[in-house]
């Protein structure tokens, strides 16, 4: 299992899985998964570009800070203590895949 992966999930109170094993997620994890960094890296994007970035540097932008925001919401859930509920472990799964 990569390394991010697993600090990620030791970070937000869950054991990750043994080592050699790679967790597997569903179809719609997958496509929610996809979905939210496409549409958050768009939108960032389409902010920095307004701000005058240029087209590259908007898409970079966008793209890191939307790979980012899932150490962000980890540390969310874990203050929250909704890491092990339903919701929580889905928002996990999706924001890891």
């Amino acid at each position: 299992m990569h390394r991010r992966l697993r600090f990620m999930l030791r970070t937000g109170g869950l054991h990750p899985p043994e080592e050699g094993s790679t967790p597997r997620f569903g179809a719609r994890v997958s496509l929610l998964a996809c979905t939210q960094v496409l549409l958050t890296a768009a939108t960032i994007g389409a902010l920095a570009a307004w701000l005058g970035l240029a087209a590259e540097q908007a898409l970079i932008v966008g793209g890191a800070l939307a790979l980012s925001s899932t150490v962000v919401v980890l540390q969310v859930l874990a203050d929250l203590g909704r890491t092990l509920t339903q919701l929580g472990r889905l928002a996990i799964a999706i924001l890891l895949v």
